[in-house]
């Protein structure tokens, strides 16, 4: 008779069908009175969302950021215009430093779209290496006072005031702060269109909800 054989670790080092296994979390939102709760399970998919948002966020203050000084770099020929003896000159100077330079540093701190391959093969190791960390079953209760996320290792409450927008993508929730994407959501956890806009709903009454 033959030993039987070992059992399968689900968290175990991943390997052929290691993300189906750990996908078949059940999926869903529970309405209460007053809360909602979701049940999800991420996958990588999501995280580059959500790094990718953050990147984005990242560009956009820089841009804005390199923008303002050099704008203020720009009003220098203008206070020099008023001790020069050869204002055409500084005039074009002016030019340079007010357009050409503010538009160089917005091409180099340009948008981060597209680069979703390049940040998925960089998260890819992580995320899979420590799968019983990222890719597992989550809850978050979504309640007057804040949000809850109950994960296997643990749980943490955030307050409403501690989320400064939730952006709403095609497929995703996100809850932001600043530059720091707090929480990701996949509305595939939703039944469908009705329930995702039911749940926009709820939300808009702590955060406000915008569509990107």
């Amino acid at each position: 008779m033959s030993p039987e054989p070992p059992a399968e670790n689900p968290f175990a080092s991943p390997g052929a069908g290691q993300e189906a296994v750990l996908a078949e979390a059940v999926e869903g939102a529970t309405w209460h009175e007053d809360r909602v709760t979701v049940e999800f399970t991420p996958d990588l998919d999501d995280y580059v969302v959500s790094e990718l948002y953050r990147a984005v966020i990242s560009a956009r203050h820089a841009r804005w950021n390199l923008v303002k000084v050099a704008l203020l770099f720009a009003l220098v020929p203008w206070m020099c215009v008023l001790f020069s003896a050869n204002p055409a000159r500084l005039i074009a100077e002016i030019w340079i430093w007010a357009i050409l330079v503010p538009f160089i540093l917005f091409l180099l701190a340009g948008p981060w779209r597209g680069k979703a391959t390049i940040l998925k093969a960089m998260l890819e190791p992580m995320v899979t290496a420590d799968a019983d960390e990222y890719l597992v079953a989550s809850r978050v209760v979504f309640a007057p006072e804040g949000h809850t996320v109950v994960l296997p290792y643990g749980h943490r409450f955030r307050h409403w005031h501690a989320v400064e927008k939730v952006v709403s993508l095609p497929d995703h929730f996100l809850f932001v702060r600043g530059k720091v994407v707090a929480l990701f959501l996949p509305k595939r956890a939703f039944a469908g269109p009705d329930e995702v806009e039911r749940f926009a709903t709820f939300v808009r009454q702590f955060a406000p909800v915008t569509t990107e």
